[in-house]
């Protein structure tokens, strides 16, 4: 991953729109919201940032399906990697060492309702998670839809429905204040 690059004011304000929609929502925005978040009409202008943007390593799409930007954090140069906090207004990210984490771009999501408890998840945990579109090998997936996100186990391939919601990645751990 690239070391962070310097951005424009108009770049950074597009950054910190994604990321305060992506914590109070769970899913990034649309380019059209992100026109109307940080008043730029044209939508052309706002994809001209956002390649921009993309091209510094500051974020990633995939161009063929809608809302899907992630914001990158580089590996710093001390061995750490911070993992943002996507669904917290108030928290900034944690270091942790690569060599704890593997491979792979992570971020934690708290747990809002206690309707997990089947996987013995709980209201105010975190859930550290690995972001990944196809899972491939046996484990949790945390899938989000408009209402909200889900848990689900995987067997082998998981292929989802339109209706079933967005795989966002692979469950890797769960931390609880006792």
């Amino acid at each position: 991953m690239r070391k962070k690059e310097k951005i424009s004011p108009r770049q950074e304000e597009i950054l910190l729109f994604i990321q305060d929609y992506y914590r109070k929502n769970g899913y990034p925005p649309t380019v059209r919201e992100i026109g109307e978040g940080v008043g730029l009409l044209s939508s052309c202008t706002v994809h001209y940032h956002l390649e921009k943007l993309e091209e510094k390593g500051m974020i990633r799409r995939n161009r063929f399906k809608a809302r899907t930007i992630e914001l990158c954090f580089p590996d710093r140069e001390d061995g750490l990697v911070d993992v943002p906090f996507l669904n917290s207004l108030s928290r900034g990210p944690v270091s942790l060492p690569r060599n704890f984490l593997g491979e792979g771009d992570f971020f934690f999501w708290q747990v809002e309702k206690n309707n997990w408890q089947d996987w013995h998840i709980l209201k105010g945990d975190w859930l550290l998670i690995r972001k990944e579109e196809e899972i491939r090998e046996e484990g949790l997936a945390l899938i989000i839809k408009s209402d909200g996100g889900k848990i689900k186990r995987i067997d082998g391939n998981l292929s989802l429905s339109a209706d079933d919601g967005e795989i966002i990645g692979r469950i890797m751990g769960v931390w609880r204040k006792l």
